[in-house]
């Protein structure tokens, strides 16, 4: 598998873990730590360009001079 497919699963994956760390800390009825707080607030904000970073990587065009 190429080197920067591996990355892309890999960030699409994290990404797809940190939405769901925001959306159950924003849910959340409970009183949580503030660290895990303002941990659920970074994630939801930054699982969207991780998102496409990730996507980005996947779907980027082959080039034969990079290395397998």
């Amino acid at each position: 598998m190429h080197r920067y497919i591996k990355i892309g699963l890999l960030l699409i994956f994290s990404s797809i873990l940190m939405w769901f760390l925001g959306i159950s800390l924003f849910t959340s009825n409970s009183h949580i730590n503030s660290v895990l707080s303002f941990l659920g607030q970074i994630s939801f904000i930054i699982w969207l360009p991780t998102f496409l970073v990730g996507l980005f990587f996947l779907l980027r065009p082959k080039n034969k001079k990079d290395p397998k």
